[in-house]
């Protein structure tokens, strides 16, 4: 591919080094299959594990909105249609496919593509599941992989997400929609800002290690954190705007109920935090119910100012940061929320870190379809 081919922005190049990925591999992959492999690769060997265990044990579960499936090559294929007519046109479209498609067009539109690449380096033979709601996918990933390492019918597992949606075309969808920011610089993304007018699009893979604490403690494995629980809902309405948050709020009830918790020992919540006008409404408004009379007392940040929308990997992402401020005492501040709406109503952390001594953290994660997930994640001691 030409430097001039390449859709925009083009944000670096992917680094293999290390990493058991053949170079024919490598050159097959595009953009977002590259993040997820890249990132499942790193925190396995991260994480010291070798697949030593029975071959059915180990699994896979990866969330992501990769949609490659209107490429040049392909839109060059409706040609025939339109300059020879329906009937006509589509006999020549199946002998330009025949003529011009490589074996390889059809894998590059396969979302689950990224999975088959990782399971077969790492032998894994478990479950293997690819999950597609966007900014959602990867943390339903985590979801359940806890659930089956929970019930026992999988030793460990690799959750996450991953997804690229700088191309022409997905930032066309989104801006359609009225999602992206529309204004410039460092005050482009700003959640529950009342100011905000969208989200800055991202990239990125993120990908977690599960498996029970023995274990890992055994292989003398750094151990981050613990999910304490885990929920998800749905507030399907058809206009955004619509939205009341009740998804959010079901989430973080059955999270709630999961882990044993009460909203009051929560010591702070990762916001999904998209910075749209009525998704941060109606996720503050998910937050308040869940949390009820303890709403106004629980700290509420949210990352999507620092590191834009990075859809399925976002969650996972939040996940990230969110164990690393509960190991350190600190939960970082909302990036780019310099005016906070009144109507949001939470206890936003704003200018400058916030101490805690907090053992718990919940992370909410918002697909645009509605879904609603939460994690209740704990320290790693």
């Amino acid at each position: 591919m030409k430097e001039g081919d390449r859709p925009l922005p083009w944000v670096g190049e992917i680094n293999f080094a290390g990493l058991p990925v053949r170079k024919k591999e490598i050159n097959r992959m595009n953009r977002a299959d590259a993040l997820g492999v890249v990132a499942a690769l790193k925190a396995v060997l991260h994480s010291g594990w070798t697949n030593s265990e029975p071959v059915n044990t180990a699994c896979l579960f990866l969330g992501t909105t990769k949609d490659t499936s209107f490429h040049e090559e392909l839109l060059q294929l409706l040609v025939p249609i339109a300059r020879h007519g329906y009937t006509d046109g589509a006999a020549q479209m199946v002998e330009t496919a025949t003529r011009y498609l490589t074996p390889f067009a059809l894998l590059d539109c396969m979302p689950n593509l990224a999975l088959h690449y990782v399971s077969e380096i790492l032998k894994l033979r478990g479950d293997n599941c690819c999950f597609l709601h966007t900014g959602a996918a990867g943390t339903s990933a985590i979801i359940s992989a806890y659930q089956s390492v929970r019930s026992g019918r999988a030793k460990s597992a690799l959750a996450g997400g991953f997804d690229s949606t700088l191309d022409r075309l997905n930032l066309a969808r989104l801006s359609s929609l009225g999602l992206l920011a529309a204004s410039p610089g460092e005050a482009a993304s700003r959640p529950f800002d009342r100011n905000r007018d969208g989200f800055l699009p991202g990239e990125g893979g993120a990908v977690l290690f599960l498996e029970d604490r023995e274990p890992a403690l055994e292989r003398g494995a750094k151990i981050y954190g613990e999910i304490l629980g885990a929920g998800s809902g749905c507030d399907p309405a058809p206009d955004r705007s619509l939205q009341t948050g009740v998804g959010v709020e079901c989430a973080l009830r059955a999270a709630f109920h999961s882990a044993g918790l009460r909203p009051r020992d929560v010591g702070f919540v990762v916001a999904s935090g998209e910075g749209t006008m009525a998704g941060d409404r109606a996720e503050a408004c998910g937050i308040r119910r869940a949390f009820d009379v303890a709403a106004d007392a629980v700290p509420v940040t949210a990352f999507k100012g620092v590191f834009g929308h990075s859809m399925a990997a976002s969650g996972p992402l939040d996940c990230m940061v969110a164990f690393c401020a509960l190991g350190a005492g600190e939960i970082p501040p909302i990036c780019g929320c310099d005016d906070p709406d009144e109507s949001c109503c939470l206890r936003l952390v704003l200018g400058h870190p916030l101490d805690t001594s907090s053992q718990v953290s919940v992370v909410v994660s918002t697909g645009l379809g509605g879904q609603a997930c939460a994690l209740a994640l704990g320290r790693g001691d």
